[in-house]
C-alpha cells in the first residue's frame, strides 16, 4: 500500500490525535468503492499497520472528500473486511474459516496483508501458506511459532536443520528416520525423548560419552547376544565397574573382552566357573584369589589345578550336585574332606578304591554292604 500515511505532524499532541474523532471511518476503497466500518475492526486479529492507521496516532491520507483512501482494488481489499467481520463475529473455540478470495486477487491479497503488517498467526488463519510467507522471507522460525505444522513446512522447502534450529522436537519428526534427524543435528537427548534407543543410536554413531550424557544407562545400550569390545571398553573409560556393569546385565564375557582382569570380575561377584567360561585359566583364577576348592567347583581338572601352583588340593566338598564329575576329573577322595563315605559311593568310588584310601571296614560296611567290603579286603 503506498503512501497511505504520515507520521503526526509536530505541534499536534499525543492527547489530541490519540482519540480518533468518530468510532467509523469512511474507506475510499481504489477509487471504485466507499465504505464504512468500525475502526477496531482491524484489531481483531492483533496489532497491523490499519489498526496502528486508525488508531488515532496517525495522520490520515485523505481524498478530496475527506475519506481514507487505500490503493486497492475492492476485489482484493473488500475480502480482507469480510474475513475480520467473521472472525469478529465467531466463537472463540471455533476454528476460523481461510479468506475467501477468487483465485485470480489471492496473490495481491496475501502481499497486501504482509504490506501491511500483519502478524503470522493472523496470516495462517487467514490461510496463507507457508511457503507464500518463506518466499516474502519470513524465517523457518516464526513459522513455526505462527503454528504451521512441520508436514506444510516440509513441503515449503524448509530443511530439518532449520527445523531444529527453530526448536521443533524430534519427536515430530520421527517419522523422517534416525538418521535424518542425526544429521540435522538433533542432540542424543533430544533423539532419547523422541523415543529412540540407546541401541540405534550407537548404531547411528552416537558416541557411547555422549549416550550417558543424555542419560542413558549402561543397560539401555546392552544389546542380545554378545556385546562389542568397544562399547564395554568406552564404558570403562567413562569410570562404570565391573559391579555396576554385571548389575547392568554384562556377562562374564562381555567384560572380559572388553578389557577387565580375572581379579575385577572377582570382585564384581563372578564365580570362578562364569570366569572359566569366559576364558580365564586356573592359574590367572589362583593369580585373582580363587581357591583350589572353587576352582575344583567350577571343574578344573586335578592336574589343571596341580599345574597352576596348587601344592596341596583340598576341597571343602558341599555341592552334591557336582559330585559324580570329581572323580572322572582326577580327584581322590583325600582331595575332598568333607565328603562322606555315602557321597564318595555315589562319585563312584569303589569300596576296593576307599580301602586303598585308607577307609577301614566299619567306615565302608554300612554304605557298600558285608559283600562287598569283605572283597575289598582280599584285593
Amino acid at each position: 500500500m503506498a503512501d497511505v500515511c504520515l507520521p503526526a505532524r509536530p505541534g499536534i499532541s499525543g492527547s489530541d490525535q490519540a482519540q480518533p474523532t468518530t468510532q467509523t471511518v469512511r474507506i475510499n476503497i481504489g477509487g471504485e468503492r466507499l465504505i464504512e466500518v468500525h475502526r477496531g475492526l482491524f484489531s481483531v486479529v492483533g496489532d497491523n499497520k490499519l489498526s496502528a492507521l486508525l488508531s488515532g496516532r496517525w495522520e490520515l491520507c485523505l481524498d478530496d472528500r475527506g475519506n481514507f483512501f487505500v490503493d486497492y482494488s475492492p476485489e482484493v481489499f473488500m475480502p480482507l473486511i469480510e474475513w475480520l467481520r467473521l472472525v469478529r463475529d465467531s466463537p472463540s473455540q471455533q476454528s476460523l474459516p481461510f479468506i475467501a478470495v477468487d483465485e485470480r486477487h489471492r496473490l495481491a491479497l496475501v502481499r497486501m496483508m504482509v504490506a501491511m503488517s500483519f502478524e503470522l498467526p493472523a496470516l495462517r488463519s487467514a490461510g496463507v501458506f507457508a511457503a507464500e510467507l518463506i518466499s516474502y522471507g519470513f524465517g523457518v522460525d516464526s513459522c513455526v511459532d505462527a503454528g504451521y505444522c512441520v508436514d506444510e513446512l516440509l513441503q515449503a522447502g524448509a530443511t530439518l536443520e532449520s527445523l531444529w534450529r527453530a526448536g521443533v522436537e524430534a519427536h515430530e519428526l520421527k517419522h523422517l528416520g534416525l538418521s535424518k534427524l542425526r544429521q540435522a543435528g538433533y542432540t542424543a537427548k533430544e533423539l532419547k525423548h523422541a523415543g529412540f534407543d540407546g541401541l540405534s543410536l550407537l548404531r547411528q554413531g552416537v558416541t557411547v560419552a555422549e549416550l550417558i550424557q543424555a542419560e542413558f544407562t549402561p543397560k539401555d545400550l546392552r544389546g542380545r547376544g554378545a556385546q562389542s569390545a568397544t562399547l564395554i571398553y568406552e564404558l570403562s573409560l567413562l569410570g562404570f565397574t565391573a559391579t555396576e556393569l554385571r548389575a547392568a546385565g554384562f556377562s562374564a564375557s562381555d567384560l572380559t573382552v572388553g578389557g577387565f582382569t580375572a581379579t575385577q570380575l572377582r570382585g564384581a561377584g563372578f564365580s570362578a566357573i562364569e570366569l572359566k567360561e569366559s576364558g580365564f585359566s586356573a592359574a590367572e583364577l589362583r593369580e585373582a584369589g580363587f581357591t583350589a576348592g572353587q576352582l575344583a567347583h567350577a571343574r578344573f581338572f586335578r592336574q589343571q589345578l596341580e599345574a597352576a601352583g596348587f601344592d596341596r588340593i583340598m576341597i571343602n566338598f558341599s555341592d552334591t550336585y557336582q559330585l559324580r564329575s570329581f572323580k572322572t576329573r582326577g580327584f581322590l577322595p583325600n582331595n575332598l574332606p568333607a565328603a562322606t563315605v555315602s557321597d564318595l559311593r555315589i562319585a563312584g568310588f569303589s569300596a576296593t578304591e576307599l580301602r586303598q584310601q585308607g577307609f577301614d571296614a566299619l567306615q565302608l560296611l554300612s554304605e557298600f554292604g558285608m559283600m562287598a567290603v569283605f572283597l575289598a579286603w582280599l584285593h
